[in-house]
């Protein structure tokens, strides 16, 4: 009886611990189901909002509406308004996020918001009732302050009349505050000054800080990094271009951006980071620049050096291709360019003719490439350089081509 009675009692204390073990891995497990379907909640949420993200990524929408609530009201204009916000006929679709900078995807048309005029929408908000004199001299300010001095009265009175969208010889305050803010991207600035030149994308609208331009589907003149080419040679990027006529072709229309950006409107502008992917040519062989914010104004370069103290030449590089020099009495640089960007499109050249150039033309466009990689600037004795240098170059490469169709 007594061993019966142990067993029993070992019995009970096993069945207790079972129901215990039981309940606790119940309980475990039902911990775990909330748990899980929290989780399953949360990677949901995630899922969902990567989709979204994914789906609007530049937020497309919330610009959009926010842009056409300032049409609606009258606070700003332009001719890609009525398309946007009337007609929906043009979507702010196929985003490209870099950063600040929102850029939509149109058919063959590039549309971009200013992320400064978005940042700053209350200071660049003109005051109602300002006189025509006012905002006058406010763009005049303006494009001293970017471009340094001169009159500008040219370049105003195109703007004016860019911004005059309904064309009735009067500026509304829309219209006013549109442009004002549009000139607040460098971009903008850029390309408005420069539309005279084939080889820049033509502004095809704008609706407040927003601005479209036409881009054709272009390929860069090369690009030495290309996959899996660059694996196996330096020089196997060679390859894959077309032939040299095509490309003598394309180093025009590059030369005819170096003549088109030395000056304008009085004002000396540098590209300070022109590389071969900056630079794309068309199907028919038509140079397109594809980089627009590093074009900058003498000016810019001045004041973005302004007050960099040095000891030595080197530490007064805005980039690589924007050198500026060292005062070593003041120990300040003093923020004047030494080499016009022609000295990098003569190295990008160099690149992309020498090596294949037929036999009869390769001294010549040595020498010519030589005397362009030596080029400085010592005050007004570049420009005279700089044109016969262009024009010589030119020369040389259309008497090769002009009788050859090259499309």
């Amino acid at each position: 009886m007594r061993r019966w009675r142990r067993v029993k009692c070992v019995s009970d204390i096993f069945m207790a611990c079972a129901v215990v073990v039981y309940t606790v891995t119940m309980r475990g497990v039902e911990e775990i189901r909330r748990h899980a379907r929290v989780v399953a909640l949360l990677i949901t949420v995630v899922f969902l909002w990567f989709l979204y993200s994914r789906l609007d990524p530049c937020n497309g929408k919330r610009i959009l509406a926010n842009m056409c609530k300032e049409y609606s009201s009258g606070e700003i204009s332009g001719r890609l308004c009525v398309p946007l916000c009337r007609e929906e006929s043009i979507f702010l679709s196929y985003c490209q996020d870099k950063g600040e900078r929102k850029s939509f995807l149109w058919e063959n048309m590039v549309m971009r918001i200013s992320p400064l005029a978005q940042q700053r929408q209350r200071e660049l908000t003109l005051v109602e009732g300002m006189l025509p004199s006012e905002f006058h001299a406010l763009l005049l300010d303006h494009l001293r302050l970017k471009l340094g001095p001169g009159e500008y009265m040219s370049l105003t009175r195109r703007l004016k009349k860019f911004a005059d969208f309904n064309e009735d010889g009067k500026l509304s305050l829309g219209e006013a505050q549109s442009l004002w803010r549009l000139l607040h991207d460098h971009e903008f600035l850029i390309l408005f000054i420069f539309q005279h030149s084939y080889v820049f994308p033509s502004i095809n609208g704008t609706c407040g800080s927003l601005f479209g331009f036409s881009l054709p589907e272009v390929s860069a003149i090369y690009d030495k990094n290309t996959f899996p080419l660059h694996l196996l040679s330096e020089k196997a990027y060679r390859w894959s271009l077309p032939s040299w006529e095509k490309r003598a072709k394309v180093a025009v229309g590059l030369l005819d951006l170096m003549f088109d950006i030395y000056e304008e409107d009085h004002i000396r502008f540098f590209m300070c980071d022109l590389k071969s992917t900056s630079i794309g040519h068309t199907d028919t062989y038509e140079a397109v620049l594809t980089n627009l914010e590093d074009i900058k104004s003498g000016t810019m370069l001045a004041a973005a050096m302004e007050n960099r103290t040095c000891a030595h030449d080197h530490q007064c590089h805005y980039t690589k291709y924007c050198t500026t020099m060292c005062d070593t009495l003041t120990q300040v640089c003093s923020g004047e360019v030494t080499k016009p960007t022609l000295w990098q499109a003569c190295h990008l050249l160099k690149e992309y003719l020498l090596f294949d150039a037929p036999e009869k033309l390769k001294p010549t466009l040595e020498k010519l490439l030589y005397r362009c990689a030596h080029l400085i600037i010592y005050g007004q004795s570049i420009d005279m350089s700089h044109v016969v240098l262009i024009t010589d170059l030119k020369a040389v490469l259309w008497d090769q081509i002009k009788n050859r169709n090259v499309r």
